[in-house]
């Protein structure tokens, strides 16, 4: 077991992703929901965004947002898999990794070697709804 979890990685979660949804996707756009404070947060930079619109952020603005989805997860699925992981027999780390991997991959941060165009594509594929 310890031999796997090394190659569970954020480098290797978060180029599943990126593949998943770039690549493998069966539908055209991967629909998710968000908390009403993602998009308020959004709207109330000095430069606001809309929702499903994405730039590199700078401090603190950065880590202001990803304290957000980090605490508010905003799709009810999702919150019931974070609260039950141990019931569910999920390490809570893996968790983790695929959902702040999925945002370090939305807010221009990877892991991964790949171009702000390559990202900006990726995320075109992802449509966000408020919760």
């Amino acid at each position: 077991m310890e031999a796997g979890r090394k190659l569970i990685n954020a480098t290797t979660i978060q180029n599943f992703i990126y593949t998943y949804i770039g690549e493998k996707l069966k539908t055209e756009t991967l629909p998710l929901l968000v908390d009403h404070r993602f998009e308020d947060f959004l709207l109330s930079l000095s430069t606001p965004l809309a929702l499903n619109q994405m730039r590199t952020m700078k401090e603190p603005n950065y880590s202001n947002f990803r304290k957000i989805i980090s605490k508010h997860l905003g799709n009810p699925v999702l919150q019931l898999i974070r609260d039950n992981q141990e019931d569910l027999g999920l390490d809570p780390e893996i968790f983790k990794l695929v959902y702040e991997g999925f945002w370090d991959l939305y807010t221009f941060k990877p892991a991964i070697n790949l171009s702000s165009k390559k990202l900006q594509t990726w995320i075109n594929k992802i449509v966000l709804q408020v919760t």
